[in-house]
């Protein structure tokens, strides 16, 4: 994206409300599921940076109960766990663990995959360079 100019659009994703067969009137898209796919299917994809609200990337345990030292700077499902609490009546769409699960996704596909708090756009911006911020980065 920045090879290009700087002044060109960083692609941002979101899920959103989504047609369906049957008997439901509508679905819900994830978001993260999105990314998944856009990341597999398109060509030149350098990275995927999560940015999430609240917190600076996975935690051993839920926000409330984390220290500093809770962050997992490097997060593999098969080496590392964490408890995540999720509320589905304010995201339906699987929170913090289904992040983690769709970043691993796309680390298997050879895609370096980071999570940083979105309030801090400069991690943000710093992590869409491929720089190291504070964060999870998830490993294949």
């Amino acid at each position: 994206i920045f090879e290009k100019s700087p002044e060109e659009p960083i692609p941002i994703t979101f899920g959103d409300v989504t047609n369906c067969a049957g008997r439901r009137e509508f679905g819900i898209l994830s978001g993260d599921d999105v990314v998944v796919r856009l990341s597999k299917e398109l060509a030149g994809v350098k990275r995927l940076v999560f940015a999430v609200s609240g917190v600076d990337g996975i935690l051993r345990k839920p926000p409330e109960e984390a220290l500093d030292e809770d962050l997992i700077t490097e997060f593999n499902p098969h080496s590392v766990s964490f408890v995540s609490k999720h509320d589905s009546e304010i995201d339906v769409t699987g929170g913090i663990g289904y992040k983690a699960t769709c970043g691993y996704l796309v680390a298997k596909a050879g895609i370096p995959v980071v999570l940083v708090r979105g309030e801090v756009s400069s991690r943000v911006l710093a992590a869409c360079k491929g720089e190291h911020v504070c964060g999870t980065v998830i490993k294949a």
